[in-house]
């Protein structure tokens, strides 16, 4: 479910601190004055803190935790009642910390393609969980640390061509008889010749579902024209994306309605 700003201000309003974010009670808080909260393209997360003598001379670990599932998940998180799992994360050196007019000071790049070391890895739109903490660089222990939120929600780049694939369907009536015959129509043939053309003069991306009966039909039968349609039938199929299919004509929702699930996979596996 997705967050926007307006609803978690709203959030943070109800909570009771709309400007601190929250912290382990544990651990001593970092005083974060502002920072990046809305991430609508590829950037960097800037932050800006009160001036802290805990930053000189150690590092500063920044954890990406899983994105907010809902208002409920928010306020549990906001309030330290859960904290959750850590989708990336990444140190900074003290060398990487600025200290600027009473204030601490350092940016953090975020990517939403190839994930490196020196960035956050953001694949999705929502609201995200962030925790900054100070280590102590003799003891590694944690010496203070914040949590706060930020809000993805990039814009579309009209640039990137969307790609996108025709799902075509090839299925007639069914050629095994109940006496275990096999009857291979003239109606069948027609479908199956116009099907063929049909991918001849249809280049584009397109992923295709055929009846499996009818290829198995078709490759057994005598007739020679039969088998010049089963050819015609394989070279345009060897060129598509083949999608998988009952080798009958089977209802799913009354398989599924009989209580018949390996039956339904027995006839998938077949086809």
């Amino acid at each position: 479910m997705r967050l926007f700003p307006a609803l978690v201000m709203a959030l943070f309003s109800t909570l009771a601190f709309p400007t601190s974010p929250t912290q382990a009670a544990s651990i001593p808080t970092l005083a974060l004055v502002s920072h990046t909260f809305n991430i609508t393209t590829a950037t960097q997360l800037r932050f800006v803190f009160e001036d802290d003598s805990r930053f000189v001379g150690n590092a500063v670990e920044i954890e990406l935790h899983r994105r907010v599932a809902s208002r409920r998940s928010f306020q549990s998180i906001a309030r330290g009642q859960a904290r959750p799992g850590v989708l990336d994360a990444l140190t900074l050196s003290s060398y990487q910390i600025r200290r600027i007019n009473n204030s601490v000071q350092f940016s953090i790049p975020v990517s939403q393609g190839v994930d490196t070391a020196q960035s956050l890895h953001v694949v999705f739109d929502g609201i995200y969980p962030i925790t900054i903490r100070i280590r102590d660089a003799k003891t590694r222990e944690a010496i203070a640390e914040v949590l706060t939120f930020v809000n993805v929600h990039r814009k579309s780049d009209p640039s990137k061509t969307v790609q996108v694939s025709t799902l075509v369907r090839l299925k007639t009536t069914p050629s095994l008889q109940p006496n275990g015959s096999v009857v291979l129509t003239d109606e069948t043939r027609s479908r199956v010749s116009q099907f063929v053309e049909f991918l001849k003069s249809h280049t584009f991306p397109m992923t295709v579902s055929v009846q499996p009966e009818i290829i198995e039909t078709l490759a057994t039968s005598t007739v020679d024209s039969d088998k010049e349609l089963f050819v015609s039938l394989r070279e345009q199929l060897r060129q598509r994306s083949i999608s998988t299919a009952p080798f009958v004509p089977t209802d799913p929702s009354m398989f599924a309605t009989m209580n018949m699930r390996e039956e339904f996979i027995e006839q998938l596996r077949v086809g």
